[in-house]
C-alpha cells in the first residue's frame, strides 16, 4: 500500500452524542462515484439557494406573522395595539408578491443568458408563464397588487381584520384575515382587465390566502423548468435518489447516509475526509424520492 493511495466510502452514520458520530460501512465507491456524488451535492445545493429560494423564505415569514397575530390577538384580544402587527402583515405580503414577480423576471434573464434571447427555451418557459397567469387568479391578483403597492399605499390597499372565539373547553381561538380593498384596487391598479376581474368579485379576495396559491403556482412552475434553469440537477437529484435508495435497505432508524474519502497512509497517519451533504439536499433528495417535490409550508 503506497502513500498516495485513496479510498472512497458510503457509510451509514449515527450520532452517539452531541459531540460524535460513530459510522459504519455501507460499502466502497470508486473514485468515479465519488466525484459524480461531489458534484451532484453541489448542483443540488446551488439548485436549492437559487433565487426561487426567496419566495419560500417569504412564505415562511408570512406563515410566521400570520402566527404571531393569531397569538397575539388571543392573548390580549380587545386591549391589543393591533398598527405593529398589522404592518408586519402587510409588509410580509408585499414581500411574496414582489419575490413571485421578480422570479418570473429573474427566469427569463437566466434563460436567455444560457440560451439565448431567441431560444426555444425561453420561448416555452415564457408559455408557462403566460398559461400561468391566465389560469389562477391568485397569481394574476399578486402580480398586479405589486405594481399597485407602487402607486398606491398599504392603508388604501389592505384591510387587517381580527376576530376570536371561544371553543367548547374554554380556550379563546383568534383569527386574522387580510383582504384586498375592491376600492384601493380600482383606484391604483393599472391592468384594467384585473382590475375590473377584482372589482367585479362579489366580496373582497383574502390575500393571505391569495398570495400562498401565488407562491405554490410559481413554484410548481419552477419544478417543471428544473432542468432547464439548473442544467444537470434532474440527473444530479436521480444520482442521489438511488445512492440513498440503496442506503434506505440497510439503513436504522436513527441513521442517515454519508460519503468519505480515506488516506489510509497520508503523513501523521490516517487521514479521513468527510464529503459535507447539507441537510437542505438530503431533505430535497428525500422528497424528490417520495414525490412529487414540496417544499409549501403548512396551511395558514
Amino acid at each position: 500500500m503506497t502513500e498516495d493511495q485513496v479510498f472512497y466510502t458510503f457509510q451509514a452514520l449515527k450520532r452517539v452524542d452531541d459531540n460524535e458520530l460513530s459510522a459504519r460501512p455501507i460499502r466502497q465507491l470508486s473514485e468515479e462515484e465519488f466525484g459524480q456524488t461531489w458534484n451532484a451535492i453541489d448542483l443540488i445545493e446551488n439548485y436549492l439557494t437559487g433565487f426561487d429560494a426567496y419566495i419560500w423564505r417569504a412564505v415562511e415569514d408570512l406563515f410566521n406573522t400570520t402566527e404571531e397575530a393569531r397569538n397575539q390577538y388571543a392573548e390580549k384580544g380587545g386591549i391589543l395595539s393591533p398598527g405593529p402587527i398589522v404592518s408586519e402583515l402587510e409588509l410580509r405580503i408585499i414581500n411574496v408578491c414582489s419575490t413571485v414577480k421578480m422570479y418570473a423576471e429573474h427566469v427569463e434573464v437566466r434563460l436567455g443568458r444560457l440560451y439565448g434571447k431567441e431560444s426555444p427555451e425561453l420561448r416555452e418557459v415564457s408559455r408557462l408563464f403566460s398559461a400561468l397567469y391566465d389560469s389562477s387568479l391568485p397569481y394574476r391578483v399578486s402580480n398586479h397588487l405589486r405594481n399597485a403597492l407602487v402607486h398606491g399605499s398599504p392603508a388604501e390597499l389592505l384591510v387587517a381584520t381580527f376576530n376570536s372565539q371561544r371553543s367548547d373547553s374554554g380556550e379563546s381561538i383568534a383569527t386574522v384575515e387580510v383582504h384586498l380593498s375592491r376600492e384601493g384596487f380600482q383606484k391604483h391598479a393599472q391592468n384594467a382587465k384585473v382590475r375590473d376581474e377584482v372589482v367585479a368579485l362579489p366580496e373582497e379576495l383574502e390575500l393571505l390566502s391569495t398570495v400562498i396559491q401565488a407562491a405554490k403556482g410559481a413554484m410548481a412552475l419552477h419544478e417543471e423548468i428544473m432542468h432547464l434553469l439548473s442544467p444537470g440537477a434532474v440527473q444530479a437529484a436521480d444520482w442521489l435518489a438511488k445512492l440513498f435508495k440503496e442506503a434506505s435497505t440497510v439503513l436504522a432508524e436513527d441513521e442517515w447516509p454519508g460519503f468519505f474519502e480515506v488516506h489510509p497512509e497520508a503523513a501523521g497517519g490516517s487521514k479521513i475526509q468527510p464529503l459535507p451533504l447539507p441537510e437542505n439536499v438530503s431533505r430535497f433528495i428525500q422528497d424528490y424520492i417520495d414525490g412529487p417535490i414540496s417544499r409549501e409550508p403548512g396551511p395558514l
